[in-house]
């Protein structure tokens, strides 16, 4: 796993790594993260600078949920809305295959500046979902999923002012690809390029708490008719966690919200260190908002957890 980036719950630059969808985002993304095979090489170039280089010519892509799973997909924003009694044939998925030809590269640049960690990205790359290319025929519409590539560019700062610490990262993407209900439009997808930043604060100032809030913005260079996104989708996320018991115990709430149409997540959870290889978690998750959303989709799939880890 390589991570760049520092957003919490939403990302920006962290997509080197494609993820498993099982539960959708719930779990933390070092969990959803799917290992990659890849060339890693890190070189100081001075005392300030360092450079990252990647080359990855794994190509494994997000692990999306079965049809029938939980956690299906079902929005219109990544699912083709279909009219009924229309037959639909899903093709089959046309994957990059050649292992160096279409293998992804990319490049970091990070430093210590005057108190400020920043860093200067660029990643080569096939998106890790594909792109649902619609046809329609005699006999009723065909879907193929196709990966696409594009090129991202951006970077990360980050500095710390006492008790708070104040971080953001942006990144462009030259293409990107979204659903259109555009009945004129010929595949049901329009492309463009993309802006999105992050910008975040976290404040640690009152004993055995940690607070932080995070503002997400994704900008569409261009629209088009019909678009089932807006050009401007804006999302916040506020955590709250605190430790009790000498930190044997962490209590956190985590919300995600999106701002567009309201509908977002609300993460809860405690863990307590029974000893030192026993550790007991207790979680809840609640979806709100519109089923038209990401997040209120699942608005029926809310859930209490527990969990024991044992290490030996």
């Amino acid at each position: 796993q390589v991570v760049w980036g520092q957003a919490d719950g939403l990302r920006v630059l962290d997509v080197i790594n494609p993820l498993e969808y099982r539960e959708f985002i719930l779990p933390e993304f070092e969990d959803n993260r799917i290992p990659l095979w890849m060339a890693n090489v890190e070189i100081p170039l001075n005392d300030d600078w360092a450079a990252q280089l990647l080359v990855i010519p794994d190509q494994t892509y997000d692990d999306l949920p079965q049809s029938d799973s939980a956690f299906a997909m079902r929005s219109s924003q990544v699912i083709p809305e279909i009219p009924p009694g229309l037959p639909v044939e899903l093709g089959r998925e046309a994957r990059p295959r050649r292992t160096f030809k279409d293998a992804d590269a990319g490049v970091r640049l990070s430093a210590f500046l005057g108190g400020w960690d920043i860093s200067l990205n660029y990643l080569y790359h096939y998106q890790d979902q594909a792109v649902l290319y619609q046809e329609v025929t005699e006999l009723g519409i065909n879907i193929t999923p196709t990966f696409e590539r594009t090129h991202l560019l951006g970077g990360s700062f980050s500095n710390v002012f006492g008790d708070t610490t104040f971080r953001s990262e942006a990144g462009y993407s030259s293409d990107r690809y979204f659903l259109t209900n555009n009945p004129t439009d010929e595949d049901g997808v329009f492309s463009t390029a993309e802006f999105s930043y992050v910008l975040g604060v976290d404040y640690q100032g009152w004993r055995d708490w940690f607070i932080s809030g995070q503002l997400f913005q994704s900008i569409l260079v261009d629209s088009a008719s019909g678009s089932v996104r807006d050009k401007r989708e804006t999302s916040a996320t506020f955590l709250l966690r605190r430790y009790l018991m000498n930190e044997s115990v962490e209590a956190s709430v985590l919300l995600i919200q999106n701002l567009n149409r309201g509908d977002g997540v609300l993460q809860a959870s405690l863990d307590f260190e029974w000893s030192t290889n026993i550790r007991l978690t207790l979680g809840a998750d609640v979806f709100f908002g519109s089923s038209a959303g990401l997040f209120g989709q699942f608005e029926e799939n809310n859930r209490v957890t527990f969990g024991v880890e044992y290490s030996f």
